[in-house]
């Protein structure tokens, strides 16, 4: 099973659930973690307005610039993405 979604190269819900695995087992420490939870406002009135290409850049162009300023991105579902610092 991928741990990154093809479209934006952004671990997934299943890596996202392994992370938290390690942190509820003491691999990760609670202090060293950061999570960001991004929500993209009208995803849908993009796509619906604009067509689904324009509503999938503005998710690559979030999740990029988020990454540019954290480590690691992961996806929740296409509009709504976790960063971590780890």
């Amino acid at each position: 099973m991928s741990l990154e979604d093809r479209m934006t190269d952004m671990k997934n819900r299943k890596s996202f659930e392994m992370y938290i695995e390690e942190i509820q087992e003491g691999a990760i420490l609670l202090e060293n973690v950061l999570l960001l939870f991004v929500k993209i406002a009208e995803l849908k009135k993009i796509n619906d307005i604009s067509g689904r290409q324009m509503g999938d850049e503005t998710v690559i162009r979030t999740a990029r610039s988020i990454q540019s300023a954290e480590r690691s991105v992961l996806e929740q579902q296409a509009d709504d993405m976790l960063c971590s610092n780890k």
